[in-house]
C-alpha cells in the first residue's frame, strides 16, 4: 500500500507552516516593536515613533504576504493529500472543507466589522476554530494512512499532537480572557506579555508540528 499523493500533498503542507512559522516570528517582532513604539510615543520621541511605526508596517506586510503564501501551498498539499484517503475516515477531505469554511467566515467578517461588530467578532471566532479543527484532522488524517502503512508510532505521535493542539487553544482562550479585564499602562504590558508567551508556546507547538509533518512525509515517500 502507498500513498503518493499524501507525499507529495504533506510536503506542500510542510513548506507552508514553515511560512506560517516565519510569519509568526514577524508577528513577535511587531508585539516588541509596538511596546518600544509606545514608550517612545509616551517619552515624546516623535522620531522612535515613526520608526517602530515603520518597522511594524514592514513586518506587518511581510507577515501578511507570508500567511497568503502558507495558505495556498497548504491548501494545495491538502487537496493532493486527500485523493489518498478511503473509507469513512478522511481527514484531509475534512480540513479541506474547514479551511474553506474559515475564508469564507473571514472575508464575511470583513464586511460587517464596523457595521456589525459583534457579528463580526462571532465570524472571525469561527473562522479561528475552523482553522484549528483543519490542523487536527490533518494529524488525524496522518494518523489514519500511518494505522494503514503499520506505523503505530507516526499513528500515536500525530495524535498526540492534536492534543497538544487542543491544550495550546485553551491556553491561549485563558490569556485572551484575563486580558479583556486589564487597562492602563499595566494592563498593556501585561497583555503584551501573555501574547508573547501565547506566541512562544504557538512556535513551540510548530516545531513539533513541522517535525510529525517531515517524519510523515518521509515514511509515505518511502513506502
Amino acid at each position: 500500500m502507498t500513498f503518493p499523493n499524501a507525499a507529495k500533498g504533506l510536503k506542500k503542507i510542510y513548506s507552508a507552516e514553515i511560512l506560517a512559522l516565519v510569519a509568526a516570528l514577524c508577528s513577535g517582532i511587531i508585539l516588541i516593536v509596538t511596546a518600544f513604539t509606545v514608550a517612545s510615543a509616551e517619552d515624546g520621541s516623535v522620531a522612535g515613533a515613526l520608526t517602530g511605526v515603520a518597522i511594524i508596517g514592514l513586518f506587518g506586510l511581510g507577515a501578511l504576504v507570508l500567511l497568503i503564501l502558507a495558505l495556498i501551498f497548504n491548501l494545495i498539499g491538502i487537496s493532493s493529500a486527500k485523493k489518498d484517503e478511503t473509507g469513512d475516515q478522511k481527514g484531509f477531505a475534512t480540513a479541506f472543507i474547514c479551511i474553506i469554511c474559515s475564508l469564507v467566515a473571514g472575508v464575511v467578517a470583513g464586511f460587517f466589522t464596523t457595521s456589525i461588530p459583534a457579528l463580526a467578532t462571532g465570524l472571525t471566532t469561527a473562522s479561528k476554530l475552523l482553522d484549528l479543527f483543519a490542523t487536527y484532522y490533518v494529524l488525524y488524517g496522518i494518523a489514519d494512512f500511518a494505522d494503514k502503512l503499520g506505523d503505530s508510532d507516526l499513528a500515536a505521535k500525530s495524535k498526540g499532537m492534536a492534543v497538544k493542539l487542543c491544550v495550546l487553544y485553551c491556553v491561549s482562550i485563558i490569556a485572551n480572557a484575563v486580558t479583556s479585564f486589564l487597562s492602563g499602562k499595566l494592563g498593556t504590558i501585561i497583555t503584551l506579555l501573555l501574547a508573547l508567551v501565547v506566541l512562544l508556546f504557538s512556535v513551540v507547538y510548530y516545531i513539533m508540528y513541522l517535525r510529525t509533518l517531515k517524519t510523515a512525509k518521509e515514511v509515505f515517500a518511502s513506502k
